[in-house]
């Protein structure tokens, strides 16, 4: 195992700026906003790379871009991030039981449908950390015994994965921009940490042989296991789940259609356009009301107080809802009209952009697609935004270098949707 029982924790590592696709991984695992790294320390392994980074982000778990630093909660953490991108890493989070938000947490996991691992036999370690995952099966074998007496030694260590690699992280009082001191105390914290996360990642990330056997878990790949937990864990999270639930068999239906396509399965309806009906249903309430109440007490002859001042604002309330409400309606009509007379064209992933953009609590990544054919120019690039719960499949077909395939409004070319991204389940 390279690099893990070397005698000084620091060997093999340089100073060096932080890579922008490492910066972009651990933004998009950490999902807060208003990141700021230290200094970085990188270490070449065989399978990727090792990274030390000082980092202070803003929580961001469910608020729009609008919101404002004052009321979020800021996060100032030593990071280790095991950068592995030829991994398939089943995706989890060990959380120490440290905390009123953890104890909240793990109290309302079950109103939430938040999918839990339980380890019955090892009760110190369930004392001391919580399990979060979709693929508890998996994590079960990846935890190895290793791992978990490492876990219980660390006590406070928090782990989170996903497809390409582990972050490890813990609060320091001294980050390694103090070692300079003769204070032995600082050096403690900081090496102590850069120990504690490898031995306690180490079958994560240094075992192919305990990565294979997690995969060999359960039948299919861990994008199934995550989704057969969801709904049969159930709460809110089981419940969105499975209104935004699209079969492959759904998504190739549509792609062998030709267009105009009349019959339109459900859920494809759902994740197109669907999305729209309650904001329109709400901002054409707005419309509808508050212009005849506000303009009913402009032209009022009774004394009502402030009844101008009063009459302006709903007014101006219903206008701005009334100009929402033909915003939205113009959104759900364009994306109809891509399902129903788009055209089928190839297309590879290039790139894949994090937003600050928040929409029904989910993260926006702008994916950039390359149209394929004899008749595509090499260099036109489509912009599609998706929503989090879609971004694992679109981080798979870009790093196999997969054909996907998008459908493009044949009157505007620059308007696409992918609906292969909407699939969350493989048949």
């Amino acid at each position: 195992m390279p690099h893990a029982l070397h005698t000084d924790p620091l060997h093999g590592f340089i100073e060096a700026p932080l890579p922008d696709d490492l910066r972009h991984e651990i933004e998009t695992t950490l999902d807060g906003f208003g990141f700021r790294f230290g200094p970085a320390l990188i270490r070449k392994h065989p399978a990727g790379c090792d990274a030390i980074v000082d980092a202070s982000w803003f929580e961001n778990p469910s608020a729009s871009s609008q919101q404002t630093k004052s009321s979020a909660r800021q996060m100032h953490r030593l990071l280790m991030y095991f950068h592995r991108p030829d991994a398939t890493l089943p995706q989890f989070e060990i959380i120490p039981r440290i905390g009123l938000i953890t104890r909240v947490l793990s109290a309302s996991a079950g109103i939430l449908g938040l999918p839990m691992l339980d380890l019955p036999d090892e009760p110190e370690f369930m004392r001391r950390y919580m399990i979060v995952t979709a693929n508890p099966e998996s994590v079960r074998t990846l935890l190895d015994r290793p791992a978990i007496d490492a876990l219980i030694e660390a006590r406070d260590l928090r782990i989170k994965s996903t497809d390409v690699g582990i972050i490890a992280m813990r609060a320091i009082k001294h980050s390694r921009s103090r070692r300079k001191t003769d204070d032995a105390a600082p050096r403690d914290d900081f090496e102590r940490m850069i120990i504690d996360a490898t031995l306690a990642c180490m079958a994560f990330t240094d075992d192919p042989e305990a990565v294979r056997r997690a995969a060999d878990a359960v039948p299919g790949s861990f994008t199934e296991e995550a989704v057969q937990t969801l709904m049969r864990t159930g709460g809110m999270i089981g419940a969105e789940m499975r209104k935004r639930l699209v079969p492959q068999s759904a998504v190739d239906a549509l792609r062998d259609q030709p267009p105009p396509r009349s019959k339109i399965d459900p859920s494809i309806r759902r994740c197109a356009w669907g999305v729209t009906r309650f904001p329109m249903l709400i901002t054409g309430a707005f419309a509808l009301w508050f212009p005849a109440i506000g303009v009913g007490l402009l032209l009022s002859t009774a004394t009502v107080p402030n009844a101008i001042a009063i009459g302006t604002i709903l007014l101006v309330v219903g206008v701005g809802a009334t100009i929402a409400f033909l915003l939205l309606l113009r959104h759900r009509l364009i994306r109809q009209h891509i399902v129903r007379r788009g055209i089928v064209v190839p297309a590879s992933i290039k790139t894949i952009e994090r937003t600050d953009t928040i929409i029904n609590d989910e993260r926006i990544h702008r994916v950039k697609f390359r149209p394929e054919g004899p008749r595509q120019s090499s260099e036109e690039m489509l912009i599609i935004r998706i929503g989090a719960s879609y971004l694992d499949r679109a981080r798979r077909i870009r790093r196999e270098k997969a054909i996907t395939w998008i459908l493009q409004d044949p009157a505007k070319p620059r308007r696409a949707l992918w609906p292969e991204g909407w699939v969350l389940e493989v048949e």
